[in-house]
């Protein structure tokens, strides 16, 4: 409960309508000379946002991964129009956000090269399997609308064991 005298914003929030301190913004900038090209600027947002991946270590048991090549491709993601603004790994698998940046429909197709794709799923925002995708030949191809974002979830299974009964 807050109490009467507590400053309070037009909202009915529980945040004072002046914050003390300093406040930091950081900007960056990026001369460009052409036509407005949405996807672009799209990535410059996304390429900026993650400039400096973190990563926190849980405590989570290690695990053994399966033997993999010192280099190589890990996947192949679709090209612009279509955006990947989330790749985040999930118990068996990983959780894949997709951006349609354009006006009109796009074909994305996603496929993996060091391992493989064993299902797929549309989700909804928070990654629960709403719909079941055919997977053919380790891809995954689907119709995305404009201005959508779709997110995935891919099983994988080591490219080894892909004829593995």
């Amino acid at each position: 409960m807050i109490p009467a005298s507590y400053p309070n914003n037009y909202w009915e929030t529980n945040f004072q309508p002046m914050q003390p301190g300093l406040v930091t913004a950081r900007y960056r900038l990026q001369p460009y000379a052409g036509p407005f090209d949405e996807t672009r600027a799209q990535r410059f947002g996304l390429d900026t946002e993650h400039a400096a991946p973190l990563t926190q270590h849980f405590g989570e048991p290690g695990v053994t991964p399966p033997p993999l090549p010192l280099s190589g491709t890990l996947l192949h993601l679709p090209d612009a129009p279509v955006l990947t603004t989330q790749f985040k790994a999930t118990d068996g698998g990983v959780l894949l956000s997709l951006l349609n940046a354009s006006d009109e429909t796009q074909t994305a197709r996603v496929a993996f090269a060091l391992l493989k794709i064993g299902g797929a799923w549309r989700c909804d925002l928070f990654g629960i399997k709403q719909e079941e995708l055919a997977v053919f030949d380790g891809t995954v191809s689907l119709e995305l609308l404009p201005r959508r974002v779709v997110t995935l979830h891919l099983e994988l299974i080591p490219s080894a064991q892909e004829n593995l009964p």
